[in-house]
């Protein structure tokens, strides 16, 4: 699989993406380059012409209008969360679709606990990290935040988060049909075999995703995708991923 960042690592490159304004991948290189050292890798990005030396070193956002925000979306019977309906506002109020795979991208940021509910904590913090107080400076950076799922280790991190995010509170697994909507909005464009993966499931699994299942789909996706000649059969592959070979053989052999 592709390199993961530590959450020391992930919150220097957010921090570096938020007083250079570059990209994640383009963050993650400087800082590699200077050792993980921020004020370095900045000095050398200004220094070199990189950046608009006129930019301010640091955008500073304001923690109590990120709270007011906040206020907008907070459920009527329990202020300190967003949930359904307040989710489905702060959607529309930065131009996207729940669907988008963006949510889950902002949500990382957020280090949320649970899908479709958000602490105020949760959401403060993930604002700050973002670098953003309202509503239309987080919709002028959803193409930025979208953008950052086009990096493997990025994109990997936030699969990954996905899966204990997505899970059922309380539970080991995530149950099968969350885990297919969830496949099919990240592995869009991703996955060659998608739609065959997905019928496949429908009709042949009842269970729910453990978590090893989940994070070998994207291995599978990375190393064989629609090329099952990579496919070794005495690979540590799940047996639902045998299965899906077999499946698909099954299939074939049948047009």
């Amino acid at each position: 699989m592709s390199q993961n960042f530590s959450r020391k690592e992930r919150a220097l490159i957010a921090d570096l993406q938020t007083v250079c304004g570059i990209s994640f991948s383009d963050a993650a290189k400087e800082l590699k380059k200077y050792g993980w050292n921020i004020q370095q890798a900045a000095d050398s990005l200004f220094s070199s012409g990189t950046i608009d030396s006129t930019r301010p070193s640091m955008v500073r956002v304001n923690e109590n209008k990120i709270k007011e925000w906040f206020r907008k979306y907070q459920d009527t019977d329990c202020s300190n969360k967003m949930l359904v309906e307040g989710i489905s506002t702060f959607c529309e109020d930065i131009g996207i679709d729940p669907e988008d795979a963006v949510i889950l991208v902002i949500s990382e940021y957020m280090g949320a606990a649970h899908m479709l509910e958000y602490t105020k904590e949760e959401f403060v913090k993930g604002m700050e990290r973002i670098g953003v107080d309202n509503a239309d400076s987080l919709k002028s950076k959803v193409d930025q935040l979208r953008g950052e799922l086009k990096v493997p280790e990025r994109f990997e991190e936030v699969y990954l988060f996905t899966f204990s995010f997505a899970r059922p509170i309380g539970q080991k697994s995530m149950m099968l049909d969350v885990a297919i909507a969830l496949w099919k909005i990240l592995l869009l464009d991703k996955f060659d075999l998608l739609d065959m993966w997905v019928m496949f499931l429908e009709k042949h699994r009842t269970t729910a995703i453990t978590k090893d299942e989940w994070s070998l789909v994207l291995e599978f996706v990375n190393k064989v995708n629609g090329d099952l000649s990579k496919y070794d059969e005495d690979g540590a592959w799940p047996i639902v991923i045998d299965d899906f070979i077999e499946y698909i053989s099954k299939t074939k052999n049948k047009e």
